[in-house]
């Protein structure tokens, strides 16, 4: 009984995955950064916002389609001048997980039906293991790799990203993934995993229930 629980709980990669783009990333979509724009209004922020931001960087982030391409020195100069506004974390949070829920729930509705009638323990795991699918239509680059290490545990690690030292971006990205799961499990924990060795990589580990 003992070994047959021990081994249910081995970790188990689900998704290793490297854009066919190549192992960094060059251009992500403009949707990802532009949806945080709404809040910074609402707070007040933009103007600052925007003062921070270096003028061709600016036009190519609030110029474009939601479904353009952005630049990866765009990108880096937006998380940089995000970072530079000193942010409270519940701020960037705020910016990150409704973008989460709403990207994946118009991208993937019928993945995330399937998800919720599956219930939180099988059907999270079902949304995580299209993490290849999702990567690919929101960067251009890069990959991700989600390992699954206990029934409502996992390890979700992007490789390739310029600005994954960035921390809006790493606050971010936790309130993204938040966002998702929140979706169809009752309670969602994300937090890093201070392992990295190098700069252009970033893991956090999933709980929920």
């Amino acid at each position: 009984m003992f070994q047959a629980q021990r081994l249910r709980y081995e970790p188990k990669t689900l998704v290793d995955h490297v854009s066919p783009e190549g192992p960094r990333v060059s251009g992500l979509r403009a949707m990802l950064l532009q949806g945080r724009f709404k809040h910074l209004r609402e707070a007040g922020l933009y103007e600052d916002y925007m003062a921070r931001m270096p003028a061709p960087h600016a036009e190519a982030v609030t110029q474009t389609l939601a479904s353009s391409w952005i630049p990866v020195d765009s990108a880096v100069a937006h998380y940089m001048a995000l970072d530079s506004m000193q942010l409270s974390d519940a701020q960037l949070a705020r910016m990150a997980e409704p973008l989460g829920a709403s990207l994946f729930e118009t991208l993937f509705a019928t993945l995330l039906r399937a998800a919720r009638k599956s219930g939180a323990e099988f059907g999270i795991w079902t949304g995580l293991s299209q993490a290849d699918r999702v990567w690919n239509r929101m960067y251009n680059g890069g990959g991700c790799k989600i390992t699954q290490v206990g029934p409502k545990d996992g390890l979700f690690e992007i490789n390739g990203v310029p600005f994954a030292t960035s921390r809006s971006y790493r606050l971010s990205h936790c309130g993204f993934l938040r966002g998702v799961i929140a979706m169809t499990a009752r309670v969602c924990v994300v937090k890093p995993i201070p392992r990295e060795s190098r700069s252009d990589r970033y893991t956090v580990a999933l709980s929920w229930v």
